[in-house]
């Protein structure tokens, strides 16, 4: 696995439709719906940084997909991840309340940066080219482009606003992806000392700890994170949710970190987290993890499954159907 990746014959808009006895099962009863992936190369600045849609069930078109990785390869990749986010960490945790803060030019007000986000990013890039040179990066704070099927996804610091202000909730975030499905990753707090992991098919867990997500069903009792974010367009309907959730005896919190937010779904520490705009290939990670914990994530406002992009989409995510349209349903 190291230094070289797999030859791919893969271009812009291939799309690869699994029908065959092969890949999927049909059932005679149910007449499931046939698996399809769609992978779309988008021209972005890693070159061919993959969106990935999955139609039809979502756990199983995870699992469904050939990496070409041996079992060695994976569980490497895996200890190499969970290394380098551990690493990351410390560099985190040492410049924890101390840090320079700026301001990115983007169009979410406010997008905090500091000197710790630019200092862990070229640390992470700098192990992962020196143990994975073939490999594509990319990064909030800058991609690296290479003419491969496997692409690590980063984010030095999730929850920078947090971390500026000295609130000891962040997480660094690092994941493999093999044609734009999350493969493997970890999401380290590196204040609590928890890792979140996982490897595509064999579970998520918590510091070796497998984890598994609530049974919740109704909103009544239920803990729902929710982000509403900060774009006008927004506003109205995250407040009109606030008001429905609390109305329906839900308990709403806001911790302020995507990918930590996620992992607690996935640990069974919260039943729902929903956002008013959030891309989930900036927490490809966490996205691995909650679903190998058994949760659920849609489009907030049609149910439909969510593409792999950095482009920011409402989104429900819930430990069981019923919760998630529970809260779709408001």
């Amino acid at each position: 696995m190291p230094g070289t990746a797999p030859r791919s014959s893969r271009s812009l808009g291939l799309m690869v439709t699994l029908r065959d006895a092969r890949h999927a099962r049909r059932s005679d009863e149910k007449q499931k719906q046939v698996f399809v992936f769609v992978l779309t190369w988008a021209c972005s600045s890693v070159g061919r940084a993959p969106s990935l849609y999955l139609g039809g069930p979502w756990f199983e078109s995870m699992h469904a997909h050939n990496t070409h990785m041996t079992p060695e390869e994976r569980t490497s990749a895996l200890a190499f991840v969970q290394t380098v986010t551990r690493t990351a960490g410390a560099m985190a945790r040492d410049a924890f309340g101390r840090t320079v803060v700026a301001y990115k030019e983007s169009d979410v007000p406010f997008d905090v940066y500091t000197e710790a986000d630019r200092t862990i990013d070229i640390q992470l890039k700098e192990q992962i080219r020196a143990t994975y040179p073939a490999y594509s990066i990319r990064s909030e704070e800058g991609d690296i482009a290479t003419d491969s099927r496997y692409v690590w996804s980063i984010d030095p610091i999730d929850g920078s606003s947090n971390f500026s202000r000295a609130i000891p909730h962040f997480a660094i975030s690092v994941c493999l992806l093999v044609d734009g499905v999350p493969e493997l990753g970890a999401i380290y707090n590196p204040m609590t000392d928890e890792l979140y992991s996982f490897i595509r098919g064999e579970g998520a867990f918590l510091n070796d700890t497998k984890i598994h997500a609530s049974t919740a069903a109704s909103l009544a009792g239920s803990t729902i994170l929710l982000t509403i974010g900060s774009r006008e367009t927004n506003r109205k309907w995250g407040l009109e949710l606030y008001e429905r959730l609390v109305g329906a005896e839900a308990r709403v919190r806001n911790f302020g970190s995507s990918a930590l937010d996620i992992c607690y779904l996935a640990a069974g520490r919260v039943d729902a987290v929903v956002y008013g705009g959030i891309g989930l290939l900036d927490v490809a990670a966490a996205v691995g993890i909650v679903h190998e914990a058994g949760c659920v994530i849609v489009n907030a406002d049609d149910g439909t499954p969510l593409t792999l992009t950095h482009a920011p989409a409402r989104m429900v995510a819930s430990c069981t159907p019923e919760l998630g349209q529970a809260v779709r349903s408001l």
